[in-house]
Parts: structure tokens; sequence; C-alpha cells
């Protein structure tokens, strides 16, 4: 008996009614065809359909469960609809239906019961009066005929299985309440479909078909874009298109473009449409995932990990991990690959209008500069890894004191370089794009010593994986905040490394700029320290003019060999005054490059003594770097030593000193140069291609212009 009901027959009466006589009265009863009808305009999903009348197609298998899930807005309910009218040959039990949410956050079970077996004709006197006599109505009734079974804002796996027909081929179809989770009924082998942004094309099918605006118009890619493909949103901005009075379509948009006016203007009166859909699951969350997803939105950056999650809101890692486990079940994250989540563009700009609504301004402003002290903490360990004692500006010895070093600090190997370098690297490529956007975020709060520290720990990074957009948008920005803080070391440093940029872009008119500002800042900041010779604002400014030197003498060497020799004199002497024994390494093995340059074109005997200095340059060096552990300069000079070899006729030689370079550099940018070279010397053309195809990516993956030379020789080969 059912707690509370209305019990119109107890005792054996009841089971007489019920048993008997009923099924005298009723021996067939109606095929219930409850579902709604689809939406008029249905475009797409048509991956999502052929997943489930895939997972529906066996006839014979056992009563199955589908979820489908995907952020608020965009069209679960429309898919479901679409499903059911292309199934109802597939279904000869018909379908029923339910939306637990016209019941409240509570629906019960007794009364969702009700409404399917009233698809059968059930009516009020016949009804049973216990959820296991509904449940046991359904299956009795369902048992003939394949049957679909739709539950829309499904909140408890508990109420769907309830709700499950029991004929074979039988199919639960269900989106989740707001903020639900449904993983559990994965346990009984349910198949989750996730729905996606529309893509592009499909967006624009559909706002041009509701609305009338020309596909290949800007004002229709531009909505398509700020609407992030999310179905509900075209409909709601194609609704007002069609009902514009007093403005125009570019009114609209220049609506939509404004972050702060984007959530309001998809709103159709006073309804904001879009908006109420995700605080509506906003709402269902505890209060720690509400102050996550807030403070997610303040994170710079496309995605994130767990980590970066937990710094913004203030949590351990596991926690963090909890709570982006949840906001991703409620469809307010996507997952990513490796761990990593991101907000649909929309939801995004929901939470931050949460955030704006429900934390001060200083608690916003405390999260954000946590992050960013965090990236600029994490960036420099990673320098630190990938470029060992190199000569740097930023003293950041306070800011890493009373933290871990997260690439050498635990496991057993946490001795082993090159198991450090990995993690190292893999966290600078995970977090590659939101390292520019934070570079960005301090910039645009006015952090200058921060914005210049983030720029010039990220030029290692840079200098073995040539991200050549990015680094020329850090570097800049770190260069001018720099400027603006007074660090006048720190701007000629940024704007000497990032001449390599530059040269590799092919804009070397930009690289000369960049290091005739370089050599003229590290110039006067000598002088001014003139009168201190021995201190340390003096070294560390001899230091850098040398490097700025060095740099010359590398964009001189595309143009003017001679003259780089003369740059590289200049940089030798100012490294040897100031102590700095790597610089000097690095400008003798500039030099061994450019004499073996310098020997192309000359007479024999001119030739073979350009070689003799170049190999001398270039073995000084190579022993500098290697008794100091500098493996990636090391390599460096292997390549030089390779080419060298493979022009004086030696190919064996060259293709070992390649091959080792090759494979201690591994995915780094000059791992490529060794790769060409081998190309060159290989006599198998599939080995050749082999290199070809590996200089390819490593160039492809930089942006690097070079690739797309490489590309062609691929091809044409």
């Amino acid at each position: 008996m059912r707690e509370g009901g209305d019990n119109t027959f107890t005792g054996d009466a009841q089971k007489v009614i019920q048993i008997g006589t009923f099924n005298e009265a009723r021996p067939d009863w109606d095929t219930p065809w409850q579902a709604p009808g689809p939406a008029d305009l249905f475009v797409d999903r048509s991956d999502a359909l052929e997943e489930l009348l895939d997972f529906a197609s066996d006839a014979t298998a056992q009563p199955r469960t589908a979820v489908v899930t995907g952020p608020p807005g965009v069209g679960r309910r429309a898919l479901v609809r679409r499903f059911a009218f292309r199934t109802r040959d597939r279904f000869p039990g018909g379908n029923l239906y339910v939306d637990a949410a016209d019941h409240g956050a509570d629906a019960d079970p007794f009364v969702l019961l009700g409404e399917y077996l009233t698809g059968y004709g059930l009516t009020s006197r016949w009804m049973p009066s216990t959820i296991p006599g509904r449940v046991g109505q359904l299956r009795t009734r369902s048992a003939g005929r394949a049957t679909l079974a739709i539950v829309e804002n499904a909140a408890d796996p508990a109420l769907v299985r309830r709700l499950k027909p029991s004929a074979p081929g039988s199919l639960v179809l269900v989106t989740p309440a707001p903020g639900a989770d449904l993983g559990e009924l994965r346990l009984d082998g349910a198949r989750s479909v996730d729905l996606g942004r529309l893509a592009d094309e499909d967006a624009l099918d559909l706002l041009t078909a509701l609305c009338g605006l020309a596909p290949d118009g800007p004002p229709a890619t531009r909505i398509v874009a700020l609407c992030g493909g999310l179905p509900l949103a075209l409909r709601v901005v194609a609704a007002q298109i069609a009902a514009l009075h007093d403005r125009t379509v570019d009114d609209l948009v220049a609506e939509l473009a404004d972050e702060g006016r984007r959530l309001p203007a998809l709103s159709l009166g006073e309804e904001p449409l879009v908006s109420a859909a995700f605080t509506t699951v906003y709402d269902n969350l505890p209060d720690p995932v509400r102050l996550l997803y807030r403070r997610l939105a303040l994170i710079p950056g496309p995605d994130f990990a767990a980590g970066t999650a937990a710094v913004a809101a203030s949590l351990d890692v596991d926690a963090a991990r909890r709570g982006l486990t949840a906001l991703a079940a409620a469809s307010l994250l996507e997952r990513r690959a490796g761990g990593r989540y991101a907000f649909h563009d929309l939801v995004r700009v929901h939470a931050r209008e949460r955030a704006h609504e429900e934390e001060t301004p200083e608690q916003r402003e405390t999260a954000v500069h946590e992050l960013v002290r965090h990236h600029l903490a994490t960036a420099a360990f990673a320098d630190h890894v990938l470029m060992g004692t190199r000569t740097r500006v930023a003293d950041l010895r306070d800011l890493l004191a009373s933290r871990a070093d997260p690439f050498r600090a635990d496991g057993p190997k946490e001795d082993d370089p090159k198991e450090a370098k990995r993690k190292a690297l893999a966290w600078l490529d995970a977090e590659r794009a939101g390292l520019v956007a934070v570079v960005g975020a301090a910039r645009e709060r006015g952090w200058h010593t921060e914005t210049w520290q983030l720029a010039e720990v990220l030029t290692g990074y840079y200098l073995n994986h040539r991200h050549l957009a990015d680094w020329a948008a850090t570097s800049g920005l770190g260069a001018r905040s720099a400027r603006e803080s007074g660090a006048v070391l720190a701007e000629a440093r940024l704007r000497s490394l990032v001449s390599r940029a530059h040269t590799d872009l092919g804009d070397h008119a930009r690289a000369a700029e960049e290091l005739d500002t370089a050599i003229r800042l590290a110039d006067q900041a000598l002088r001014d320290a003139e009168g201190h010779p021995g201190s340390a604002d003096s070294a560390r400014a001899r230091i850098l003019l040398a490097s700025a030197w060095e740099f010359r003498g590398r964009l001189l060497d595309l143009t003017d060999p001679q003259a780089a020799l003369d740059a590289y004199d200049r940089s030798y002497a100012l490294n040897r005054e100031a102590g700095e024994w790597r610089g000097v390494a690095l400008v003798r093995y500039f030099r061994g490059r450019t004499l073996h340059a310098l020997a192309d074109g000359k007479s024999t005997v001119e030739s073979d003594g350009l070689r003799r200095q170049a190999a001398g340059e270039l073995d000084a060096a190579l022993a500098h770097f290697r008794s100091i552990g500098d493996t990636r300069m090391a390599s460096r000079v292997l390549i030089a030593l390779g080419g060298l070899h493979a022009d004086g006729g030696d190919a064996a030689t060259a293709i070992g000193l390649l091959e080792e370079a090759a494979a201690a550099l591994d995915g780094v940018h000059y791992e490529a140069e060794a790769r060409l070279l081998l190309a060159g010397l290989a006599d198998d053309p599939d080995a050749a291609r082999e290199h070809l195809r590996r200089a390819l990516a490593i160039y492809r993956d930089a942006g690097d212009p070079r690739a797309d030379d490489i590309a062609r020789r691929l091809t044409e080969g």
C-alpha cells in the first residue's frame, strides 16, 4: 500500500479486481504514443542519432538505457523527440513519455508511473495504489512488444530503473535534470550520448532557416560564433531578428559581441532564456561546487586542469578534481584530453556573471593574482629544468622558496633529468595557450613585474619549442611592462631574445629593431654602472650586452657572415670580462658555424683553413657544454660538427653525430635541424622521408614557416 495514498480497494477485493476482473474486462490495451512531436526544424546531430539507432538496433537484446547529456540549450530534448519520431516502426509497443520537471524537484515515481500507465488506457479506477503495483503493471503491459520509454529531467537513477519497459529490444531514453549525475546508470550498461555545440555549417543552416539571414553574410557568421553553436541561443537570436523594429541586425550583433551584454541580449521580452537555463543547473549545485564554477571563469586561457582549478578556488587538488567531475556531470564543463576541462563560451560568460554578482572585487582580484603567481612559479621551475644556469634577469628565489618543484619534488625518478624535463615540457605544452593568456591578464591589470618575469621565464620553452607567435606576443607584452616598471635590463633581455622569433618568422627588419633597442638599453645600463665596476648590476649589464651582441651576430649570419664574426668578437670580449664562461662557449659555437659557412666558395687552401678554425671553435664549445652538463647546447654543437664532417666528405661520422644529437634533443626544435641534415645524407629514400616527416611535425607544431618547404619536398619527392 502506498503511504498516504488514496486506497480505493483493500485486501482480497483489490486483488480480485487487479488480477482477475480487470484483465477479463480489458484483455487488450492501447498502444501508447506519448512522446511529443519533434521540432519543425532539426539540423545535424546525425552522429548522435546514428549512435542511438545502432544502440537500439538489436530487437532481441535485454531492455537498455541511453542517457543524452550536454550543456543546457544544446538540443537534448530535440534529439530525443527526433529519435522517437524516427523509430515508431522500431518500437511496436509504442513510446511512453514523462517530464520529471513537471512534478517538481522531487518527482514522485508513483505519479510518473501513473503517467506511463495512462498511455495504455488505464484509468484512475483501475490504477494500482502502490509503487510496486504500478511497476508491475508497466512490466506486464510492456512485456510483449519492444517499447521506447522517455524520461526527461531525471534526477535519480533509481527512478529511471523503475520506468524501464520489460520487452526485449526496449529502450529507456533519458535526459538528466539540471545538475543531476546519472553516472550510476553506467553500472547497468547505460550508453551516454554527449551532445556538443553545433558545427558552424549546421548552426548557419539553423539560424538562416529560422530568420532568413544570408548564410554567407558577415552578420550570420558572426552570430554563429557569438552563440557558440548553441541551438537555444541561435533560436532566440533568430526570433529577435524576425521581430526587429527600431534596431538593426548590426545593433544586435554589437550587443552580442559585448560580453557584459551577451546573455541579457539572449532573451525574449523579459525572459532571459539562455541565462535561465544555466542558472537552473547552477542553483542545483552544492555551495563548494558553485564556488568552483565561479572561480573557474576567472582563469585566463581556454582550458584548465585540476591543479589550476585548485589554485583558483583555494582548494586541494583532490577536492578540485571532485568539483570538476561534478560540473562535467552537470554539463557545465566539457571534458578535454589529458584530464583538462573547458567551458562552452556562453557558459563561461554565465560563470563570470555569477562571479561578479557573488564575489567581491577583492576576492576576484586575489584569485587572479594567485593564478598569475602560480603560473609564474611553475613556469620558472620548468625553465630551470630546461635551461639550467642560463642568464636570467628575474630573481624569483622568494617566490619559489615556499613552493615544491613539481618536476623534481617526488617519485622514484626525482633525480632523473630526463624525467624532470619530460614532465616540465608536458606541463608547458598543456598550459601553452593559458600561459599566453596569463601574461595578457597580468599586463591588463597593471602587474608589470609579474608580466615581464613570466615573459622571461617562458623564453626557455620557446627556445626549445619554437611557438613563434606565442613568443612574439608574450615577449612584446613583457618588454612593454619592463619599460613601464623601469626594469631596463629585463626589457633588454626580452628584446634581444625575441629577435630570434622575428628572425624565424622572416621579419628581419623587426628583429634588427629589437636588437638595436636591446643593445642601446644594455649599453646604457653598463655605462650607468661604470662607477661601480664590481657591482652585480655592472656584471649583469655586461652579460646582457654580450648576449645582445651574440644575437646580433646570429641575425647577421643570414646576410653578412663577416660582420657576424665582428659581432661575435664583441660578445666574446664582454663575456670574458664578466667571467661568463657559458656565454664564451656559446659565442665559440656560433663562431664555428659562421666560419664553416664562410668556407663555401673559397679556394681549397682557404676553405680548409676556415673549416679547421670552425672545428676548433666547435670542439672547445662542446667540451665546455659537456663539462657543465648542458645536454641541449652540446647536442646543438654536435649538429654543427655533423654538418662540418658531411661537407668534408665524412658521411659516416656526420651521421653518427647527428643521430646522437637528434636522440638527445627528442622533440626540441633543434631536432628538426638534425633531421634535415640526416635526410640529405640518407642512402635509403624511405629513411630520408622519415627524417623529413619528423622535421615537418616539429616545425608545424611550432608554427615555423619552414614547415611549408618541407611539406613541398615530401609531396614532390
